[in-house]
């Protein structure tokens, strides 16, 4: 399968990379930082172990450690760190529950392959289509409905860009925004995970356990509240919380940890998630899923794999809306 990052068009650049004129940046600057970027298609190229190019930054890991004791205290984030919550791989316990797919009614050869591939790596895991909005709807849905996951006015549409590009990112955020509303609505007391992924994703055999091995492992944080697996910005070496994830901290560039293809989230951090958006208006939803906390337990907890595609990937790009 074809797995070239290089082969994403101008428009879906524009549509998942940049963030919407007019709103403030959805990526803010860290003080003092001055961390090296190197993108995720030299990593694969390289062929290099999540070990070897993931260097963890101690002071960021500790201070994760730090707020993960203070986050034990607290009711609505101690669920995190109970046992069978945290790393029960075992398909019994606070497994993964759902996989959902994002897809335009227009996207019938990203359907089919989609499907076609859930069947051979899905590994029973039941899965749901949910329709993508299109730039062309997008615009009287948000007329109606301003402050349905902001309460910053403004920022769209732009006129940077021509209308379907502005008004497809818009779309793409209404379709992630209301897929998260809709798993949170439906088992708002769920531990278990539910992944997400746009179109256009490849799946690759062993995903599933790779993920299932990052948690036994406890590479992935206990607080996480959101883990993007498969995406095509770049990476920031002083991210690293293990050597195996990066914290998706806010910065000051537009480029790390772009797209949304692949990621999980669990039903009880959905509402932590959703807040982050209140603060901002409209944009390109992958900079803004991104972590956003105080360090003392209010805000969102965000993480990207270090092994980017390295087992799921996917990114073709398209001139249509909403991937």
């Amino acid at each position: 399968m074809m797995r070239a990052l290089a082969a994403l068009s101008l428009t879906a650049a524009l549509v998942a990379g940049l963030r919407l004129p007019g709103n403030k940046p959805a990526i803010q600057k860290i003080e003092g930082s001055n961390v090296p970027t190197r993108s995720n298609l030299q990593f694969r190229k390289a062929g290099l172990s999540g070990r070897e190019w993931c260097n963890v930054n101690t002071e960021l890991s500790n201070q994760r450690q730090g707020r993960e004791e203070l986050l034990k205290k607290l009711p609505e984030q101690a669920w995190k760190f109970t046992k069978d919550v945290a790393f029960a791989s075992d398909g019994h316990k606070r497994s993964i529950k759902k996989a959902y797919f994002i897809n335009l009614d227009s996207q019938r050869g990203r359907l089919a392959s989609i499907q076609d591939q859930y069947k051979l790596h899905g590994g029973g895991i039941p899965l749901e289509r949910f329709r993508a909005y299109q730039a062309e709807e997008i615009g009287a849905i948000v007329a109606k409905n301003k402050t349905e996951f902001t309460d910053k006015i403004g920022g769209y549409p732009v006129n940077q860009y021509n209308k379907q590009t502005q008004w497809s990112a818009v779309a793409v955020y209404y379709s992630h925004a209301r897929l998260l509303k809709k798993i949170y609505e439906e088992d708002p007391e769920g531990e278990d995970i539910y992944m997400i992924m746009e179109d256009d994703c490849i799946i690759t055999e062993d995903w599933k356990n790779h993920l299932y091995g990052m948690m036994d492992k406890k590479k992935l944080p206990q607080e996480w509240d959101l883990l993007r697996m498969a995406y095509w910005g770049q990476v920031r070496d002083g991210d690293c919380s293990t050597d195996q994830v990066y914290e998706m901290r806010v910065a000051n560039d537009d480029s790390s940890y772009n797209g949304n293809l692949i990621y999980a989230v669990r039903p009880k951090s959905i509402p932590a998630i959703l807040a982050s958006l209140r603060d901002h208006p409209i944009g390109h939803i992958d900079g803004l899923l991104v972590s956003r906390h105080n360090g003392k337990g209010k805000g969102m907890h965000a993480y990207a794999t270090a092994q980017v595609h390295a087992w799921m990937g996917g990114g073709e790009g398209t001139t249509n809306n909403a991937r």
